[in-house]
C-alpha cells in the first residue's frame, strides 16, 4: 500500500509464513489474521458468512468462499451402509471426509459413473498433512468405470495418488485411463501408501508417476502385513528423481513389515522400471505369474521376495 494511501482489510486470512499484509501507510486491518495451515484447515467458522468450508477440496481444506461451493449437496449420502459416486464433485466429498477424519472403516463406496475430474488438483484421499495421517479403510468399488484427468501433486508431504493412504481397505475393478501424479515422496496413479491388510484388485493405470523415490504406478510403498495386489497392470510412465531401487512400475518400497505380502496376475509394460523397485526383509513375500517389460531388472532390490513363475522382458 502506497505510504499516503489508507484502507481496511477485514475478515481475511493469509498462511503462515506469508505475511497478512506488507508495509504500507494507513491500514486498517479487522477480523484478519496470518495463521499456521493446522489453524486454517479448523477457521471456516470463524471467518463469518462470506466463508465456509473447501468441501470439494479445492483449496486444500482451507476455508473457501462461500459462493464458491455454488448450490452442490455437502454431503455423501449412503444407503445401508454403501456410499454411491456419480460425480465428481462427490469423489471430491469423498476426499473431504476422510480428510476431516471419517476412514469409512465398514462402509462401501460405489463409482457409479466413468469421472473425468478435468486436471484440476486434485487431494489424494487419505495422505497426510504437517502433523497427522488419514487413512481410508473401506471397500471403492470401481464396478469397471475410469478416471481420467487426475492431477495430483504434492511436493511437501507426498503421498499423492487418487488415495494418498489405505489401510484394512480394498480398492477393485477401477482404471486410472490418464493422469498426472507429482509427489515428494511416496506417489502412485492409484494408491500411495497402501498398509496393513488392504486389497488392490482387477485395477490398472496409465497415468504418468513422478517423484523423489518410493514411486509406483498402483503403490508408492506397502507396509504392513497382509497386502494383496492381483490382476492389475500398468502402461504408463513412471519416473523417479534420481536413479533409486525404490521406484517401480507397479510398487516403489515393499517394506520390511509387509509380512504375507502377495502380488499375483500382475504385468508392468510401457516404462523403464520392473515390476517392484526394492523389498525388505519381509517374510513370505511372494510375488507369482506376473511379469514386467523394461530394461531393469523385475526387483531391483529382491530382498525376501518370492517371484514365483514371474519374468522380466527386456526390450
Amino acid at each position: 500500500l502506497h505510504n499516503t494511501a489508507s484502507g481496511t482489510v477485514d475478515t481475511c486470512y493469509s498462511a503462515d509464513p506469508t505475511p497478512l499484509t506488507g508495509t504500507g501507510g494507513s491500514l486498517t486491518v479487522h477480523n484478519s489474521s496470518m495463521l499456521s495451515l493446522r489453524e486454517l484447515r479448523s477457521s471456516a467458522s470463524l471467518l463469518g458468512e462470506s466463508f465456509t468450508e473447501d468441501y470439494f477440496t479445492r483449496n486444500k481444506i482451507f476455508p473457501v468462499l462461500t459462493w464458491e461451493n455454488g448450490a452442490l449437496p455437502t454431503t455423501l449420502s449412503e444407503k445401508d451402509g454403501i456410499y454411491p459416486i456419480h460425480t465428481v464433485a462427490e469423489l471430491r466429498l469423498l476426499s473431504y471426509e476422510v480428510r476431516k477424519g471419517n476412514t469409512f472403516q465398514g462402509k462401501i463406496i460405489d463409482l457409479c459413473a466413468d469421472l473425468d475430474l478435468g486436471n484440476e488438483p486434485w487431494l489424494s484421499i487419505g495422505g497426510k498433512d504437517e502433523s497427522t495421517t488419514y487413512y481410508f479403510c473401506g471397500t471403492f468399488r470401481g464396478k469397471g468405470h475410469v478416471i481420467t484427468g487426475l492431477n495430483a501433486t504434492d511436493m511437501d508431504q507426498g503421498y499423492t495418488g487418487l488415495f494418498g493412504c489405505i489401510k484394512d481397505a480394498t480398492i477393485e475393478d477401477l482404471g486410472i485411463e490418464k493422469g498426472i501424479v507429482i509427489g515428494k515422496t511416496r506417489a502412485a496413479a492409484l494408491a500411495a501408501y497402501v498398509h496393513n491388510r488392504s486389497t488392490i484388485r482387477n485395477c490398472y493405470s496409465k497415468a504418468m508417476v513422478y517423484a523423489n523415490a518410493d514411486t509406483g504406478a498402483l503403490a508408492g510403498v506397502v507396509a504392513g502385513a497382509d497386502v494383496q495386489i492381483k490382476n492389475c497392470y500398468n502402461t504408463g510412465a513412471v519416473f523417479a528423481k534420481k536413479f533409486t531401487s525404490s521406484t517401480g512400475g507397479l510398487i516403489g518400497y515393499v517394506g520390511n513389515s509387509s509380512h504375507n505380502f502377495t502380488m499375483e496376475n500382475c504385468y508392468n509394460v510401457g516404462n523403464f522400471y520392473g515390476l517392484i523397485g526394492k523389498v525388505g526383509t519381509a517374510e513370505n513375500a511372494v510375488a507369482r505369474n506376473c511379469y514386467s517389460v523394461g530394461s531393469v531388472s523385475l526387483y531391483r532390490v529382491q530382498g525376501n521376495l518370492d517371484a514365483t513363475a514371474s519374468a522380466q522382458i527386456g526390450k
